[in-house]
């Protein structure tokens, strides 16, 4: 099978965007060439990369000289340039809206949270505030509430929503445990999206990142 043109992934194994970013990638037969950037290090404020994404974030992708930041962003990029059909982002407006409102949510509102690590990470914080804690058990819920009636989030077929949002909450877990015998649903739909060939990418950097809270969250 013919493969798509090289494309650039600045990334960080650990990383839940970059996870999302490999995921897809994956999925659409697409080959990566990885560029390291270790965040623990603070290399994201190199110059040099800074000069490719001054927002000094990971995933940074590059195709062909276009640099295109965040994960949600490249998503649609990708699908938009590179995917054979649109099942996994339809071209229907409807059924794009249903997904585009869930890739906002994550990246608006649960994503966020998980950056609460990043004073953890990389300041003096040694661990979450009880507001924090429940703000993530809160997308839980809501999570588990969209995924009423429906296999995946945007209803019942697999699309780039399952794939930003598995990526979020498998790492939200690291963070505050889900009770999955609470949240059913979730565990359920966690269990076919481990299914899939392309959630492999999740796995290494979902270790690693588990890793490296268990760490911080500790010391």
């Amino acid at each position: 099978m013919k493969m798509a043109p090289k494309l650039v992934l600045y990334e960080f194994v650990a990383s839940p965007p970059v996870r999302v970013v490999k995921m897809l990638a994956k999925s659409l037969n697409l080959e990566l060439e990885l560029k390291p950037v270790n965040l623990m290090n603070k290399e994201q404020y190199n110059p040099e990369y800074l000069k490719v994404n001054p927002t000094h974030t990971v995933p940074t992708l590059i195709d062909n000289g276009l640099i295109v930041w965040d994960s949600h962003a490249i998503m649609i990029y990708l699908m938009d340039k590179y995917a054979k059909n649109d099942s996994m982002y339809p071209k229907d407006l409807v059924k794009r809206a249903m997904i585009n409102k869930l890739l906002f949510y994550d990246a608006s509102i649960f994503d966020k949270m998980i950056g609460m690590m990043r004073p953890i990470f990389f300041g003096d914080v040694k661990e979450l505030t009880d507001w924090q804690k429940a703000s993530l058990v809160d997308s839980y819920e809501s999570i588990e509430r969209i995924l009423d009636g429906n296999n995946f989030v945007a209803g019942n077929d697999v699309t780039i929503a399952d794939i930003s949002l598995v990526v979020t909450l498998t790492s939200a877990n690291c963070i505050v445990p889900i009770d999955f015998k609470k949240f059913t649903k979730i565990a359920a739909w966690i269990k076919i999206m481990e299914s899939f060939p392309f959630y492999e990418p999740n796995v290494v950097g979902l270790k690693l990142h588990a890793e490296i809270v268990k760490k911080f969250l500790n010391e």
